[in-house]
């Protein structure tokens, strides 16, 4: 499986840009929502019945449809946490075709149970409907590149703002968040060492493939050798040198399942695919959370 940061090949470099308030230069602009107009047969312009459209003031780009109760938040306040956490260095950014834009800080390395973390920050915001406001830590377990994306939404070092009329007073509640991000690393090194000390053995780990990687023979043929593939990707990683001092432990097999689901291969690797999987990787923990609770069923 290829080493590499999910993050690694899309979006753009952040070293050298200009910053406004912390943000690229090009997401700092104002937006305005405009009735959402169409030519009827009688040739005269009429308003789709409840629905708008949200406008880049700057560019005049539209963002796609939204219901006329949406209340766009500009990115200047969206993603204006960037500003409140200390030692964060602007790593990406990047715009996804449905037109969601988002942003990567990395912060200062740190050891768990030996191992080299680099905590990663994640932003996105969305002036199509396409995505909330949102944020999520994304450490990345520094010798094998893999993402661990655990317990996102039950941490209190992320959040989700929906765009709405009060959405901009929540943002007060963001920045005090942002403010505690760097404390994720000590949460996430207690989880590590409880996860350490779950023992899983031959058995277990074998019920756990079977459950996390089924192959259905009612599914089609290249539908099972890709299940057939990530049950030995997931075996491999589980046996790879750098999980040694953690074989036979939940840690070691939330490392292997982590390093399956954030490097493995998909069949197009297009660069939107690719940021797809990462913003779908990172702000949807469930991918994890179905691991974690397997493993805790099986664990002595």
């Amino acid at each position: 499986m290829n080493r590499e940061a999910m993050f690694e090949k899309i979006g753009k470099d952040a070293k050298g840009k200009k910053l406004i308030d912390g943000l690229p230069e090009e997401f700092v602009f104002d937006v305005e929502k405009v009735p959402l107009l169409y030519t009827g047969l009688d040739g005269n312009t009429k308003r789709l019945d409840g629905k708008s459209t949200v406008i880049n003031k700057t560019t005049g780009k539209a963002y796609g449809p939204v219901s006329d109760n949406y209340c766009p938040i500009a990115n200047r306040e969206a993603l204006g946490s960037v500003g409140y956490i200390k030692d964060m260095t602007l790593r990406k950014y990047g715009e996804a075709k449905n037109g969601t834009q988002w942003l990567i800080g990395e912060l200062p390395e740190r050891k768990i149970l030996g191992d080299e973390f680099k905590p990663f920050v994640v932003f996105r915001n969305s002036f199509s409907g396409a995505s909330m406001i949102q944020m999520a830590m994304a450490p990345l377990r520094v010798v094998c590149k893999n993402q661990i994306s655990m317990a996102i939404r039950t941490s209190n070092y992320s959040y989700s703002l929906r765009h709405t009329k009060n959405a901009g007073e929540k943002m007060e509640e963001a920045h005090v968040i942002m403010n505690k991000a760097i404390n994720f690393m000590d949460d996430l090194e207690h989880q590590a060492e409880y996860f350490a000390k779950l023992k899983v053995g031959g058995k277990e780990t074998e019920a756990i493939v079977d459950e996390m990687f089924p192959v259905n023979p009612k599914e089609s043929e290249l539908q099972q050798e890709r299940a057939i593939a990530r049950r030995a990707a997931f075996i491999e990683a589980l046996r790879a040198p750098d999980l040694a001092n953690f074989g036979g432990t939940a840690w070691g097999l939330i490392n292997a399942y982590s390093d399956v689901i954030t490097h493995y291969q998909p069949v197009r690797t297009t660069e939107t695919v690719q940021e797809n999987r990462f913003l779908t990787i990172t702000f949807d923990p469930r991918w994890m959370s179905a691991f974690i609770k397997a493993v805790q069923r099986v664990a002595a």
